[in-house]
């Protein structure tokens, strides 16, 4: 029961006064037929400014309060329905169309409040009259650029859609009817929309007949489309199977003897639009999608118009490649295709254009770009984000206004922090390559030597931005899928207004994230092959994958440190440290595999120019064709740099810096699935784990009111360079911070998230560390011992007591620390030499890994008294 209906109107205007759609609202409200005694209260009216966009949008508030009595839950949705569907009618009739836009139901008040909320878990067989896709070109505008009849045929199309409530998803099936000299019979399409995806709904309740209502589905990411391998002749499902079963992903909608639809052309469209015909059936799926749907999701009723520019768009396409984009800069040729690739918002508005104004909207962006291109550039970009974060942008109208506002201010290339650089980045999906602004990187060898402006990282995925292994693991036509993403731009490279950028290389990083280099002949003539020509000879590397990962060495993002001539008296190759062997192979186990010296000397050297807070004892690094861990040797002279054969893994003669990764320093250790198995094997209780989860639960709550707490929390997971210690001890409360307080909350939701999917337990930081592991060159230590020492975070100095457990995640070790004086090693476990076999395998029995080096790759400690 409830005494007042509630409505917030919105509307986008370029010319007039607010006052006038005000005065309008309440001639509409006060026309409307309810059938109660109510009064009418319009709130005063609120302009609130796009995030990126330079468009306002004004705002107010009408609630209808009823006088007599209040109003059952029908009742109400009844008046809200009624309300509704007048305004979709009324807004396409002077005096108010064109003034009645955005209606806005309060979802939690009196919106669909009917009993199919609780009762209907889901809807199929939902017939369907059309099915269409385009774009918001308005508020109250579709630009409809495909559309799909429902018919009888042959050849046609039978539409109806599944409403999967329960499942939060949305399945649109398109039966289709070939002609009879095709040699398909029946094909039956499926296109698949989680309610997750969906980020807007709007509702016209008067489409062209009074039986038909529009519901236009604003997406995230473009549905994904599936053709049935198996039994097409019926969707009817055998009992208790899963259809996903039966369905495959393809590329293409239709056939080439009716219509045939790409995924491009799906992927293009951010709108689809469902006319339904039967309204009773309509209204029910909208009242379970409002309670379904995310919070954040909206619901809004408007007199939608659709104008149909399918057969304008190849043409405007074509217009802006050849008259265009040739006539504008790279940057601002990018931020264009930016814009224009994010789908097809760009090119629907300008197809709605008259002549005189798109032949005036194309010279005003040349103009724009010969007086100010960066300014153009900025423009573009934040029109961009607007129509990424799913705003209903004119883009002639904004792009005059943003590109004016930032020549205003003092445009140029932003300054980076040392280290870094501005590097372009591009996904590629199955229906569109979507382009980044130029994002900050941390320097690699590569981008120190070459020139950052003509590099992209390029990323693949699926429509649904997920890797494409995990939406297409069960599909026979996963291959399809690679060769149409991955293997024609790998080969043919990527062409961006005058560039063609080609694949360079992939570091380790990347190709777990389905990612890799590319790069475009630059100013002075580099192009690929003479990039991978002066990174090293890699002749000698049989392996395709293991050539990649080689090659990834010059990708790896590091900090140059000193440079030291690699043909001279201050580098020194050494043989390995080899003991044991293999009982399959016969092959000796390399103790020092990947583990060098460096003299205290050049350890200061490196640490004056990188301006670590302390000098470290162990670096990670990246020399010439070298990889591995430096550990300080005090009895080495002068400037000394001893390196072992295993390090080296290809021939470099160009590169004679010492490119340092990380160093060692403390850093927090999180549990995951994994290593709680192997500690639970070792005798570790389980209400151990319990207990830290359940310390890391109460922190991260407790970080949101208590200073003390937030200050850990901050320590812990951000590891930021701001000073969050003084800033605390000169009495700044982190928890009352807007900016502060936010990266709580996303520490908290991110921490939370990991914790559910990964079981990721921080470990407290005085109960464990990360820990660098490295080689006991002294051969002091015995077999079975291994050395730690780490930095103490409070005032008491370094510790060395045990005992610990240690683990590198490959396996696990039981042990106890030796009290010897290994002291310069600080925040590392230093291992014997002198074994049989590896100790991170002599308790788990795991010989995997022929010749594998000691764990050096961050072990775990883990106090057992945590």
């Amino acid at each position: 029961m409830s005494d007042h209906l509630s409505f917030l109107v919105a509307w986008k205007d370029h010319g007039g006064e607010p006052q006038d759609y005000v005065s309008l609202y309440r001639r509409f409200f006060t026309t409307v037929d309810i059938p109660r005694r109510v009064r009418f209260h319009i709130s005063d009216v609120v302009v609130q400014s796009g995030t990126h966009s330079y468009e306002k949008l004004f705002q107010a508030v009408c609630t209808i309060k009823l006088l007599d009595q209040s109003a059952s839950d029908s009742e109400l949705s009844s008046m809200c329905s009624s309300i509704a569907q007048q305004w979709c009618f009324l807004g396409k009739v002077v005096p108010f169309k064109g003034h009645l836009q955005w209606l806005i139901p309060d979802r939690e008040r009196g919106f669909w409040r009917g009993f199919w909320r609780a009762t209907t878990p889901y809807e199929t067989h939902t017939p369907l009259e059309t099915l269409s896709f385009g774009t918001f070109a308005g508020l109250c505008v579709f630009a409809q650029s495909h559309v799909i009849y429902s018919d009888e045929g042959p050849p046609a199309y039978s539409l109806s859609c599944a409403f999967k409530h329960d499942e939060r998803l949305l399945q649109v099936m398109l039966f289709l009817n070939h002609r009879q000299e095709c040699k398909h019979a029946s094909s039956a399409f499926k296109l698949e929309i989680p309610y997750g995806s969906i980020f807007r709904v709007v509702v016209n309740e008067v489409e062209r007949d009074q039986d038909t209502i529009g519901i236009y589905l604003q997406l995230i990411t473009p549905p994904l489309l599936y053709l049935r391998s198996k039994n097409p002749g019926s969707w009817d499902m055998p009992s208790g199977s899963d259809d996903s079963a039966w369905f495959n992903r393809v590329f293409q909608l239709g056939c080439t003897c009716f219509w045939l639809m790409r995924s491009s052309d799906i992927g293009a469209s951010s709108v689809i639009k469902l006319s339904l015909k039967n309204k009773l059936k309509g209204r029910q799926a909208i009242s379970c999608l409002t309670a379904r749907c995310k919070r954040e999701t909206t619901f809004q009723y408007s007199p939608m118009t659709t104008c149909k520019i399918g057969s304008q768009l190849k043409e405007i396409r074509k217009r802006c490649s050849s008259k265009v984009k040739p006539r504008l800069g790279f940057s601002a040729c990018y931020a264009l295709s930016a814009v224009l690739q994010q789908g097809n918002n760009g090119y629907s508005q300008m197809a709605l254009l008259a002549r005189d104004k798109m032949e005036q909207f194309e010279e005003d962006l040349v103009s724009f770009a010969l007086n100010n291109s960066a300014a153009l550039e900025a423009a573009l970009f934040a029109i961009r984000s607007a129509i990424e974060e799913h705003e209903v942008v004119d883009i002639v109208h904004c792009l005059p206004k943003l590109y004016e506002k930032f020549c205003k201010v003092a445009l140029h290339l932003p300054k980076t922090p040392n280290g870094t650089c501005l590097v372009r980045r591009s996904i590629v999906t199955p229906s569109k390559v979507i382009l980044l602004p130029p994002q900050l990187h941390n320097e690699n060898r590569i981008l120190r030597k070459f020139d950052p402006e003509y590099s992209l990282r390029v990323s693949f995925r699926d429509d649904n931005l997920q890797h494409l292994s995990y939406s297409l693991m069960s599909g026979s036509c996963r291959h399809m899928a690679i060769e149409r993403v991955v293997t024609d731009t790998v080969r043919n490279g990527l062409a961006v207004g005058d560039r063609q950028f080609k694949l360079l290389a992939s570091s380790c990083s990347q190709l777990r994230d389905h990612g890799a280099w590319f790069y475009a002949t630059d100013g002075k003539g580099y192009s690929t092959d003479m990039i991978r020509y002066w990174m090293g000879d890699f002749s000698s590397i049989s392996s395709t994958a293991k050539k990649m990962a080689r090659m990834g060495q010059c990708f790896s993002s590091t900090e140059e440190a000193v440079k030291v001539p690699l043909i001279s008296d201050s580098v020194l190759e050494v043989p390995d440290v080899l003991g044991g062997k293999n009982s399959v192979t016969n092959e000796q186990y390399i103790f020092s595999d990947g583990i060098g010296m460096i003299s205290s000397e050049l350890l200061d050297e490196v640490h004056k120019k990188l301006k670590f807070l302390e000098t470290p004892s162990a670096i990670q690094i990246r020399y010439a064709g070298y990889k591995g861990m430096l550990c300080l040797n005090p009895s080495l002279p002068g400037r000394q740099l001893v390196l072992r054969k295993s390090m080296r893994k290809f021939n470099c003669v160009n590169s004679e810096n010492i490119e340092v990764i990380k160093i060692s320093a403390p850093r927090a250790v999180f549990l995951n699935r994994q290593l709680i198995t192997l500690l639970e094997q070792l005798g570790v209780p389980s209400r151990m784990f319990f207990c830290l989860q359940q310390h890391m639960v109460m922190l991260l709550t407790e970080s949101l009111v208590c200073d003390k707490s937030a200050l850990q929390v901050l320590d812990t997971y951000v590891g930021s360079a701001l000073p969050f210690n003084q800033l605390a001890r000169y009495g700044f409360s982190l928890t009352r911070d807007p900016f502060v307080r936010s990266m709580l909350f996303a520490v908290y939701r991110t921490s939370m998230e990991s914790l559910l999917s990964k079981s990721r337990i921080a470990v407290p930081h005085n109960a464990g560390r990360n820990m660098f592991g490295v080689l006991d060159e002294t051969r002091t230590l015995k077999y079975g011992q291994v050395f730690v020492q780490y930095t103490s975070l409070s005032p008491k100095g370094p510790h060395d007591d045990g005992p610990e457990t240690t683990s590198s995640c490959r396996g696990s070790l039981k042990t106890g620390a030796c009290d010897i004086h290994i002291r310069p090693l600080l925040g590392g476990v230093a291992f014997c030499p002198q074994q049989r076999r590896q100790q991170s395998r002599r308790q788990t029995g795991t010989e995997a890994r022929i010749g594998g080096n000691i764990p050096r790759d961050l072990p775990q400690l883990v106090s057992r008294h945590s």
